[in-house]
């Protein structure tokens, strides 16, 4: 399957981390390109949290170096 055609003209590939930003503030987040979001529409699912990396220690992702 294609990726859908605003992903393609915004160099955005599936699991690209991507920068949202409105006149609210900015968020970082995985990027999960599907069909079932129409074309030139972003959906962030729950906002912003704190997700700091702190080298020894455990993240959402796993252990950090």
């Amino acid at each position: 399957m294609d990726p859908p055609l605003g992903c393609v003209e915004a160099g955005i590939a599936d699991r690209d981390v991507v920068k949202l930003v409105n006149e609210r503030g900015a968020v970082m987040g995985g990027a999960y390109v599907t069909e079932r979001i129409m074309p030139g529409v972003l959906y962030q699912d729950h906002g912003a949290r704190v997700d700091t990396i702190v080298p020894g220690h455990w993240t959402a992702a796993g252990p950090t170096t």
